[in-house]
């Protein structure tokens, strides 16, 4: 999602270098905040930002997590984000934070650091949403959350094309082929977190795959399946959540991975056709979890084989390493087997936004109408309160003393910001 944000004379802060935070007597300048998230965020993202912000303009425009990434990364609106920079400043303006379910790499940040880094500050990564990726369904007779209940097998059958019948689950629906509702933009961060699971847990001996490990991958529609996605008429493309949800209504008979906050498992979907989603079997420990938020808290705090990250930072070396700050589980050894987390991405020193970015970043760590939006939308919060703990410390309140913090009085001296 793209936010183009209008932030007018109420919140009353202006930052000048090294200096403390100061209140505005009077009216000042408008302060415009330009970012990217994914689509799988983006109305929660969006609520959010309207209870920090209440009544002031913005327009939220969704994007998948790499396009998300790139547009940051370069400071660069039309780097897939939004071609023409059609947002209130133009295509001047700059790119303020981006919000991606896909980690940055090492190499990312590297690169950052030695480009753009050198006058923004050091690069900026934590989480801010847990979240689940849902298997929905749409399909005669299948009308509850949990109804559906499939393994790691039917998973991996599911998605390389091999079981394509109702009648091949235990199911007391009518029996029939379905189709597959995916995400087809080439840069989905639920497809990333969908895939990071099949490479885990696929074999040539439970699915259809023609390459094993099956590639974690943001395109799904470059998957190894018998004669390609595109070869296969049940695979039905629909890029982003949104569409996924409509293609899947509009289907007779399917199934896709999607958002929590498009289905019924979201206690206030904003959406009035919720769909039912599976129940997927963990196979570490063989129970059957919804997509619920205690169960995708447990699946991103239980740590299962192949998981990394898995430490809080808590020393300056480990804090300063943006990598270190996302724990990724492809298969819990507890919870919903298929969760990760969106994250925040931003740099240290901003030029005149820093302190609007700050009070948003702050609002959420208040467990008040902050917690009932994102569980209402069907994500958790951090899920680790040592991890939460530790983001707070270090990149809101340098309570740490790693001067890592948000337009860090000391560090943004040396830099003339973003």
């Amino acid at each position: 999602m793209m936010l183009s944000l209008r932030f007018g004379s109420r919140l009353g802060l202006a930052v000048a270098a090294g200096a403390a935070l100061l209140p505005l007597v009077g009216a000042r300048a408008d302060i415009y905040v330009n970012g990217a998230a994914d689509t799988t965020v983006q109305s929660t993202l969006a609520a959010e930002m309207q209870v920090v912000y209440a009544g002031q303009h913005f327009t939220p425009v969704a994007v998948g997590s790499p396009a998300a990434q790139e547009g940051f990364l370069a400071n660069d609106c039309t780097m897939g984000i939004l071609p023409g920079c059609g947002w209130e400043l133009g295509p001047s303006s700059t790119v303020d934070f981006a919000v991606s379910l896909i980690p940055l790499t090492a190499s990312q940040v590297s690169a950052y650091n030695a480009g753009l880094g050198t006058s923004s500050g050091p690069l900026i990564q934590f989480p801010l949403y847990g979240v689940p990726v849902t298997i929905a369904t749409h399909a005669p007779g299948i009308t509850a959350n949990g109804q559906l209940v499939l393994d790691d097998g039917a998973l991996c059958g599911i998605f390389s094309g091999q079981l394509t019948d109702w009648s091949l689950f235990s199911l007391t629906v009518p029996p029939g082929g379905f189709s597959i509702v995916y995400d087809a933009d080439p840069r989905s961060g639920a497809t990333w977190l969908l895939t990071q699971h099949l490479h885990a847990v696929c074999t040539a001996t439970n699915s259809a795959f023609t390459r094993i490990p099956v590639p974690v991958t943001s395109n799904f529609a470059s998957l190894p399946v018998p004669g390609g996605v595109a070869g296969n008429s049940r695979f039905i493309p629909a890029s982003g959540s949104p569409a996924v949800q409509q293609a899947l209504l509009a289907s007779g008979s399917a199934l896709g991975y999607i958002g929590p906050s498009y289905t019924a498992i979201a206690p206030q979907s904003p959406v009035t056709a919720a769909l039912p989603v599976a129940a997927l079997i963990n196979a570490q420990n063989r129970v059957k979890y919804q997509p619920t938020v205690a169960a995708t808290t447990s699946g991103l705090t239980h740590f299962g084989p192949g998981a990394t990250h898995t430490a809080v930072p808590t020393t300056l070396a480990t804090a300063s390493d943006p990598t270190a700050w996302v724990p990724v589980n492809p298969t819990p050894s507890a919870g919903y087997p298929i969760v990760g987390y969106a994250s925040w991405i931003l740099s240290t020193c901003y030029a005149s936004v820093g302190l609007t970015v700050r009070e948003y970043l702050v609002s959420p760590f208040s467990p008040t109408t902050h917690l009932s939006i994102i569980a209402n939308a069907g994500f958790s919060r951090i899920a680790s309160s040592t991890l939460q703990s530790a983001v707070s410390s270090t990149f809101l309140h340098n309570t740490s003393l790693f001067n890592l913090d948000l337009q860090d009085s000391s560090t943004c001296l040396a830099y003339p910001g973003r």
